[in-house]
This record gives C-alpha cells, structure tokens and sequence, in this order.
C-alpha cells in the first residue's frame, strides 16, 4: 500500500495506543519509519573514477516477492564478475559445512 497524508501520526498514534495498553508509563524507546514510493526508475551504471556505481531499479510495491527483481541483480553481477561471469555460476553457492542433503534447517 502506498503511504497516504499524515501516515506517520497514525502510526504514532496506533503505538500509543498499543503502548498504553501494557502500562500507563511505557514508551518507545526507538522508533524507525519510511515512506517507500513507485517509480519508473530503469538500472542506471555510472562510471566514477576507476569504479562503477550500479544503481537497482525501484522495486515492486507488492506484498509477495517479484522474480524479476533478480534481474538487476544478475546486470551487476555480471558487471563486477566481468569475464568470469558464467551462466552456471549464478546463485551457485556451495553447501555449508557439515550440511548434508538430507539435513534440515528447521527442525
């Protein structure tokens, strides 16, 4: 959902009120917000001196996670690895140790 005007005072105004319900004298003690907004922004490169800045596109607004943002990911990949980038080399990673195939992370 996009931000709408005075977002931020309803928001303090939920947690106070949440705040309020634990006990009368209880308060934030850090508070962190953002405002994230749709654009057509496209992958940008930039040369700077020696280096290359590489910048991603907006990502999705959607609640579910949007595939082709691994598209970006795989442009700067590309970028940085240069002619060592091999298409079965992407995403590749390696068994941690003492992982087997048949272990489970969440037991």
């Amino acid at each position: 959902m996009l931000a709408i005007p005075g977002a931020p005072d309803i928001l303090n105004r939920a947690l106070t009120a949440l705040l309020e319900t634990m006990a009368p004298s209880a308060c934030a003690l850090y508070k962190l917000s953002y405002e994230q907004a749709a654009s057509d922004r496209q992958p940008i490169l930039t040369p700077q001196h020696s280096a290359t800045v590489f910048e991603f596109p907006s990502p999705s607004l959607g609640l579910s996670f949007d595939d082709t943002t691994l598209d970006a990911v795989r442009d700067a990949w590309k970028l940085v690895m240069k002619d060592d980038a091999l298409d079965d080399a992407y995403m590749a990673f390696e068994d941690r140790e003492g992982m087997g195939d048949d272990d489970d992370l969440f037991d």
